[in-house]
């Protein structure tokens, strides 16, 4: 999308286009000897933007310069083929005399038009390979609060349309306006909640909307002062509900463009990435399972008791590591599809109920409620897992709250994924092993490094501690820890946390905790 203005209301700075056909537009102005013909069109453009006072527009000699086109309207049919020579272009001069928006694309991708204003241009796409069909909104929005009304209502309209019911959606480019406080860099110096900020708020909760994963800096625009700076996230990538549901592999990058106030954006629509094995983390709702401490306690038993010693610990955390497979086991036999089978489960309760109505018998409805209480036990222990697994656990009430925490668990994977990382020689790594492997090396590298001047620590240093400790540090220092001591402890952390490293979580140690099946703070 190309654009030729920015900013905020107070002051609008000039927004080169990302495009090498406005970047190229200061040469074809040197070629261009119909001196006469483009003073009668600046005349007729200084004329029509006169107009705007009626709207209370302050007409001055910096905002006459910045309305100014960039490319005009007569100029732009035979500049864009020069330029673009392997591409197709649809551009909004019959809505806005400045051609704000310009949505350019390759001969491979099939683009088709759906709606044009002066703040947006909406297309049907569809990509070479891949007959799913989807809707790229292309919005350069204005830069006063009252012409952006038009803009969200716009998109109501879009999301009220039968055309993209059910169809992925995109709606990104420069919307003029933040989402949140902190995506503002003085919100701390003045935490108010602007009009606009209202209106695009109601927009995105009404409309259903979300900001796509993104990787970069959180500021897209700045005003470039060096006196009284601003940044602000004025660009985003939103997405409607379907959209994650298609596209769950999809991505943006901001990054720096050189030539622009804005940061640039860049989508990516899939990723290949290879299975992986996810690692080990402890659902809770199998700790309800009758089987489970059972299974503990066989396990535990049937392996070396853990006495008090140096190793104690990583002998303990061993032994953990060895009941993660029969966990994992116990899980996938008791809980596999839970989607599908409270599916199943319900459409056997609806029959049911069906059967009780044609034929009201004591059978019928025995068969009835039989099909209701393993429809409920199973929806519940879903709910449950989907709980914990969106991370959504503010929410308290409600019954069946299944659809909404799938979608949190959708939104969680996307903006917890990392699709690629900038490595240290400078390269972008965006395959799993690499970005594995760059990890590993950037850790080793800052845990392991020892500075040139270390000198270690002496022995005679270390014994000038000891003095310095009381006899009553020294005695609880060595004296032994009590299983109620550990137990009130364990007990008084929260539930509903994420789990540590091992992936067990506080509920699996509550759960387990008795002297005949989970004994391991006196060494059993």
């Amino acid at each position: 999308m190309a654009k030729t203005g920015a900013g905020d209301k107070d002051e609008i700075l000039v927004s080169p286009s990302k495009f090498l056909v406005l970047s190229a537009e200061g040469k074809v102005e040197e070629e261009d000897t119909d001196v006469e013909d483009d003073k009668q069109s600046e005349k007729e453009e200084e004329e029509e933007l006169e107009d705007g006072e009626i709207d209370g527009t302050v007409k001055t000699k910096r905002t006459e310069k910045l309305e100014k086109p960039e490319v005009k309207e007569t100029r732009a049919p035979k500049l864009a083929p020069s330029v673009l020579d392997d591409y197709s272009v649809i551009m909004n001069y019959e809505f806005s005399h400045l051609g704000r928006i310009w949505v350019v694309w390759r001969s491979n991708v099939r683009v088709t038009p759906f709606f044009k204003s002066g703040q947006m241009i909406t297309c049907s796409i569809k990509i070479e390979g891949n007959d799913d069909e989807f809707f790229c909104s292309f919005v350069y929005a204005s830069n006063f609060v009252d012409e952006r009304k038009e803009l969200w209502s716009d998109i109501r309209d879009h999301y009220d349309s039968p055309i993209l019911r059910n169809k992925p959606w995109l709606i990104f480019g420069d919307f003029n306006e933040i989402l949140d406080g902190e995506e503002h860099s003085s919100f701390e110096n003045d935490p108010s909640t602007t009009t606009g900020m209202r209106d695009f708020q109601d927009l995105v909760r009404d409309c259903s909307l979300s900001d796509m994963a993104s990787h970069g800096p959180l500021f897209t625009w700045s005003n470039k002062r060096e006196h009284g700076l601003i940044s602000k996230k004025l660009d985003r990538v939103l997405m409607n509900e379907h959209w994650p549901r298609s596209f769950p592999l999809s991505y943006s990058v901001f990054e720096a463009g050189g030539i622009s106030d804005h940061l640039r954006c860049r989508i990516h629509l899939t990723l290949e990435i290879a299975p992986a094995r996810k690692p080990f983390k402890f659902v809770n709702v199998v700790a309800e399972l009758d089987s489970f401490l059972p299974v503990v306690d066989e396990y535990w038993k049937s392996t070396t008791p853990i006495f008090l010693s140096t190793s104690a610990m990583h002998r303990f955390t061993k032994k953990l590591k060895g009941l993660k497979p029969l966990i994992r086991t116990l899980a996938k036999e008791k809980m596999g599809n839970l989607s599908k089978k409270a599916k199943e489960a319900h459409e056997e309760l609806c029959i049911a109920q069906e059967q009780s109505l044609l034929n009201p018998t004591s059978q019928n409805m025995e068969a009835e409620k039989i099909a209701f209480r393993r429809w409920e036990n199973i929806s519940v222990v879903e709910e449950k897992y989907l709980k914990q697994k969106s991370k959504l656990h503010w929410l308290k009430v409600g019954d069946r709250n299944n659809k909404y925490f799938h979608k949190g668990i959708e939104e969680r994977r996307a903006h917890n994924t990392i699709r690629e990382i900038l490595c240290r020689d400078g390269q972008t790594a965006t395959s799993g092993d690499a970005i594995k492997h760059e990890a590993e090396g950037f850790f080793r590298e800052f845990l392991q490094y020892t500075p040139a001047d270390y000198e270690g620590i002496t022995i005679d240093s270390l014994q000038d501690l000891l003095p310095r400790c009381r006899d009553e540090d020294h005695a609880m220092l060595v004296r032994v820890v009590s299983a109620e001591e550990i137990k009130g402890v364990l007990f008084a952390m929260p539930n509903d946390k994420s789990p540590g490293p091992d992936g067990f979580t506080t509920e699996f140690f509550k759960k387990a905790w008795s002297p005949g099946h989970f004994g391991f703070w006196d060494g059993n």
